[in-house]
C-alpha cells in the first residue's frame, strides 16, 4: 500500500510539473524575434524588437534586415489604457512615436485586465472572446501560457501571452 501511494503523490506531482505552462520573463533588454511578411518583397524577413526601456513609456529598437534599425516609442497612457494595436511603418534611422490610444506587440493594462477578468476585450473597435484552443503555442520549444481571442466574426484571431512587462 506505502508503494501504491508514493507512486500516487510521483504521479500526481508530475502531473502538476507537467501541467504548468511557460511564461517568459519580459523586461528591459528582452529580444522579441519575428518574422515580418513584405507584401512588396514577396517575402518574409527577420524582425526583431528589442527593448530598451520600461519605465513610464515602452521604447523598443527594431530591426528589419536589408531595410534598418530605429525605435518605437509608446506612450505611458497607451500603456495603461490603449485600444488600438497600431503599426505605423517606420523609417530606418527614427524615431517613431505611436498615438496615445495605440501599443505595439502588446496590449494596455485596461485591455488585460478586461481579458483576464471579463473573458472578453474590444481591441482595434473589434470585440474578442477568450476562448479554450487546443494547439499549443510554443515558444523556445515550450509551451506557453497564452489567452486564445477570437472577435466576434470569427476572423480575426489573438494569442495573447499571459505575463506583464517587467521594469
Amino acid at each position: 500500500m506505502k508503494i501504491l501511494y508514493a507512486f500516487t503523490i510521483a504521479l500526481l506531482l508530475t502531473t502538476t510539473a507537467n501541467a504548468q505552462k511557460y511564461i517568459p520573463q519580459i523586461k528591459q533588454g528582452s529580444v522579441l524575434s519575428y518574422q515580418a511578411h513584405a507584401n512588396a518583397l514577396g517575402q518574409s524577413l527577420p524582425f526583431t524588437l528589442t527593448i530598451l526601456n520600461a519605465d513610464s513609456t515602452l521604447t523598443m529598437q527594431w530591426l528589419l534586415a536589408g531595410y534598418g534599425t530605429g525605435k518605437f516609442v509608446i506612450a505611458a497612457s497607451a500603456i495603461q489604457s490603449a485600444n488600438k494595436i497600431g503599426f505605423k511603418q517606420p523609417e530606418p534611422d527614427e524615431i517613431t512615436k505611436l498615438k496615445d490610444n495605440e501599443t505595439l506587440v502588446t496590449v494596455s493594462k485596461t485591455v488585460f485586465k478586461d481579458l483576464t477578468e471579463k473573458k472578453s476585450f474590444t481591441l482595434n473597435g473589434r470585440n474578442f472572446t477568450v476562448t479554450q484552443d487546443n494547439t499549443d503555442f510554443k515558444i523556445n520549444d515550450k509551451v506557453a501560457d497564452v489567452f486564445y481571442a477570437v472577435d466576434d466574426k470569427g476572423k480575426t484571431k489573438l494569442w495573447i501571452l499571459n505575463t506583464r512587462l517587467s521594469h
